[in-house]
């Protein structure tokens, strides 16, 4: 019993050293693997004084080199198009109490009597409101376009003084325009707020919506913005569907046509046209200016003048209006 004691104990001490060698040696290997036996790791954990002196030189030598910054790229994806960049927009400058200059404006085509001699003969005055109705048509122009407004034409007189010579007819006071009714409401932004003073020096638009030919007392506004039921001024109209001012006498009259298919209603003289007479419109010339006129010149002036539309009512001998077709009204120049 003695003897079976002792060999356990034996045992038990021997296992016991075994599980202490196999714990040590298992700790030499962990530290071994990691480095912490590694003298030169040691030194780069822990570095002398005199290393760090070095680096810090180092690193006063990087600190002057100026940093040049690379342009960045864009990163494209495979299978993907690469964006173009949006370009930045800039403003113009503008100092403290000043304005920014206006962009120049184009001056309008030089007029000269050549047109008027030409065509009437040579020695009588050229219209004298004929500056001021070039100015109210390139002002029409840039309504058109800033209106969107597709289909408009000179008409009446001033169509017959394009066909004529490029020019307006030298004893008239005034200009025509047509546009279709559709486009009507396309006007409305532009009038002029009332109360208005027609010889300002400005260009006037005023419009009237009781077309076409109401009733004589029918209720309007004068320049006052008061309601009328007479022509007690210039801004008092009921015919035609809406005038552009140049003073109270020098003015561009604007007058609806109506699209019924094959035919198109002049609402103004209470006319009928063949579609192909109007439309489509053909660009010409009018004081210079590039505009609209319609389609077919004898359909459409045959209407209104006859056959013999180009035969002035006046022509230019001795320096005076004479009149050339018998009944024909004095001219007012």
């Amino acid at each position: 019993m003695k003897k079976t004691l002792n060999f356990t104990s034996t045992m038990f001490r021997r296992g016991h050293l075994f599980l202490l060698l196999g714990f040590f040696g298992v700790s030499f290997l962990t530290a071994w693997r990691f480095g912490f036996f590694d003298s030169a790791a040691k030194r780069a954990v822990s570095p002398t004084l005199e290393n760090l002196k070095v680096i810090q030189n180092v690193n006063k030598v990087l600190n002057s080199i100026p940093v040049l910054q690379e342009p960045t790229k864009s990163v494209q994806l495979v299978g993907t198009r690469p964006v173009a960049a949006k370009p930045i927009e800039t403003k113009p400058v503008v100092v403290a109490g000043t304005q920014p200059k206006p962009p120049p404006v184009k001056p309008l085509p030089a007029l000269t009597s050549e047109p008027q001699d030409n065509y009437y003969g040579n020695g009588c005055k050229v219209n004298r409101y004929r500056g001021r109705l070039q100015q109210i048509l390139a002002e029409w122009q840039k309504i058109v376009i800033r209106r969107n407004i597709t289909r408009y034409f000179i008409c009446f007189g001033s169509f017959l003084g394009s066909k004529r010579n490029g020019d307006i007819v030298p004893y008239d006071s005034d200009m025509d325009v047509c546009m279709f009714r559709r486009e009507y409401h396309k006007l409305y932004p532009e009038e002029s707020k009332r109360p208005v003073n027609l010889n300002d020096g400005k260009i006037h638009m005023l419009l009237q919506r009781h077309s076409p030919h109401p009733k004589a007392n029918t209720p309007r506004k004068n320049c006052k913005g008061k309601i009328v039921r007479s022509v007690t001024d210039d801004c008092a109209i009921l015919d035609p569907h809406g005038r552009l001012y140049r003073g109270a006498l020098i003015y561009l009259d604007i007058f609806m046509i109506e699209d019924h298919g094959s035919e198109l209603w002049d609402e103004y003289r209470d006319q009928i046209h063949s579609r192909d007479a109007i439309l489509p419109t053909k660009p010409c010339k009018y004081l210079g200016i590039d505009t609209q006129c319609p389609n077919n010149d004898d359909k459409y002036l045959n209407v209104y003048y006859g056959k013999d539309y180009m035969k002035p009512h006046h022509v230019c001998k001795g320096g005076r209006w004479v009149q050339n077709i018998a009944g024909a009204r004095r001219p007012f120049v």
